[in-house]
């Protein structure tokens, strides 16, 4: 799944749930701080889209955030008996916390795929993909067969005759 994805569809729950517990709180202003964040994280859903790299970090800290708000309400909302309001706080919970866990899941799969990057001896860091004209690695058919170095890609031109 994309942040992208992740990020509209965790700030669209926060805010129904919000104000459902606005409405159910009789009109309580404290409740409205959730919709209030879910509106805050459905502003990053188009820079998500365009520049991923630049604003999933503060999106990751931001659900953290929202997380640990919301523990509190949970614990209120227990400790009061209201199974409602706690059948509520609970559904928000576990909406940010399959967030936060699919946040990781992508931070780690682009930490793990990141493109090896060389520096020069003037400090330019440049990508090991612009640097060399062949492929670094040979494909498996020739390595099994130990003989000489064979491309995966067919030669682009044909020889003339």
């Amino acid at each position: 799944m994309y942040p992208y994805r992740i990020n509209l569809f965790l700030a669209v729950a926060l805010v129904m749930l919000g104000l459902w517990s606005f409405q159910a709180s009789g009109r309580d202003n404290h409740t409205l701080i959730v919709p209030a964040l879910g509106i805050l994280l459905s502003f990053f859903h188009r820079p998500l889209l365009n520049a991923p790299e630049r604003f999933f970090k503060i999106v990751i800290a931001l659900t953290g955030i929202i997380f640990l708000t919301l523990l509190l309400p949970l614990k209120n909302s227990l400790e009061s008996g209201h199974q409602m309001g706690t059948l509520r706080v609970a559904l928000m919970l576990i909406c940010t916390a399959a967030a936060l866990v699919m946040y990781y899941k992508i931070w780690r799969l682009q930490k793990a795929c990141k493109p090896k990057s060389i520096c020069l001896d003037s400090g330019l860091m440049f990508d090991i993909r612009e640097v060399y004209k062949f492929p670094l690695i040979s494909c498996s058919r020739s390595m099994a067969s130990k003989s000489a170095l064979k491309f995966p890609f067919p030669n682009d031109f044909a020889p003339l005759r």
